[in-house]
């Protein structure tokens, strides 16, 4: 464990249950949606495409029919003040939530400001085998320079 990083085992762990809309709901949802915004709209329910293709840039063909929501840290830790000694082991508290096999995580959150050396926002896009062998194609961007240019790494 990084000297930096939080303690997976002393973090506090809460389970909630969320509603899983069938596929017709998100569907309609998404149809009304882009309907106020776009003239012609067409939505339907179909197999995954394979998630590695170019397009999509993931690590994992498909999600991997484990849906697990992950939430740490969060507002209370940039204001009034940045923490930045708050840091979290993703393969850590992804392995301790699912158990052994393998782990899919993608999503967006507060990027790893060590390794950037400032604030930045993390593009997580990994997958951690069932032998914690870790593949990783998250990116992470940064302002940064007078004219306040992003910078994806």
């Amino acid at each position: 464990m990084s000297q930096n990083q939080l303690s997976t085992e002393q973090l506090l762990f809460e389970e909630k249950p969320l509603y899983v809309p069938p596929l017709s709901e998100l569907q309609n949802v998404i149809q009304g949606a882009l309907t106020a915004n776009f003239a012609k709209v067409d939505v339907s329910v179909g197999p995954c495409p394979d998630l590695k293709a170019q397009q999509f840039g993931l690590v994992e063909s498909g999600l991997g029919g484990k849906p697990t929501l992950l939430e740490a840290g969060g507002p209370p830790f940039l204001l009034p003040l940045v923490q930045r000694d708050k840091l979290y082991n993703i393969k850590e508290i992804t392995r301790k939530i699912q158990g052994p096999g393998k782990i899919f995580a993608v999503g967006a959150g507060a990027g790893p400001w060590p390794i950037r050396g400032s604030n930045c926002e993390g593009i997580f896009n990994l997958s951690v085998s069932e032998k914690d062998e870790l593949t990783n194609g998250s990116y992470t961007a940064t302002v940064r320079g007078e004219q306040e240019e992003c910078v994806l790494e």
